[in-house]
């Protein structure tokens, strides 16, 4: 930009300093842009970091889960009533708090917003089970409905441990009001 000075102005040092300001923050504000856009990518975000994009999102790492005890033997006599599922005292379990590894919280987090901006109609839902998926060698190809108010998915490909824990046992699937998920066929 200073070959582009007016030549009155050529030969004055504070007009060609005046005139590299924004080429001196360019590559600053590069780096900051970049920062910030590495800064909300989940996959490759941890820890604290994902605390973070959890609460603009609206979903608590924290997870409420029930620990069941092991009992031997609660009388004497060795009956094992404790355990025993027809006499009024079952296992005794406690309530477990406890947080999300890292792993199951970055899939969790594409749910809540995958649910968030879905309205759930076949093709949006095929959309964010692919976007909750990610890079895998998988990919969400056919919604199946049950016409029993139940749908379920066909995946092409295999889909990691994680993935597939939370698709059978958590709700992260968009789905209308009133349909199940019936779960998942991978191919």
């Amino acid at each position: 930009m200073a070959n582009r000075l007016y030549a009155q102005y050529r030969d004055k040092t504070k007009a060609s300093k005046l005139s590299e300001i924004p080429v001196s923050f360019r590559g600053q504000m590069l780096s900051v842009a970049e920062f910030v856009r590495d800064s909300w990518d989940i996959d490759r975000n941890s820890g604290e970091a994902l605390n973070v994009i959890g609460r603009i999102v609206d979903a608590n790492r924290s997870l409420l889960q029930t620990s069941y005890l092991t009992v031997y033997e609660c009388n004497s006599d060795g009956d094992f009533e404790c355990g025993d599922d027809s006499i009024q005292l079952s296992t005794p379990s406690v309530a477990d708090d406890a947080n999300l590894s890292d792993d199951y919280y970055q899939y969790l987090l594409k749910a809540k917003i995958a649910k968030n901006n879905s309205s759930a109609t076949i093709d949006e839902i095929l959309t964010s089970v692919n976007f909750i998926i990610g890079d895998q060698n998988a990919v969400a190809t056919r919604l199946i409905d049950n016409e029993d108010m139940t749908f379920s998915i066909v995946i092409e490909g295999d889909i990691n441990n994680v993935v597939r824990d939370l698709m059978t046992n958590g709700d992260i699937i968009p789905r209308p009001q009133g349909v199940t998920f019936s779960g998942f066929v991978e191919i």
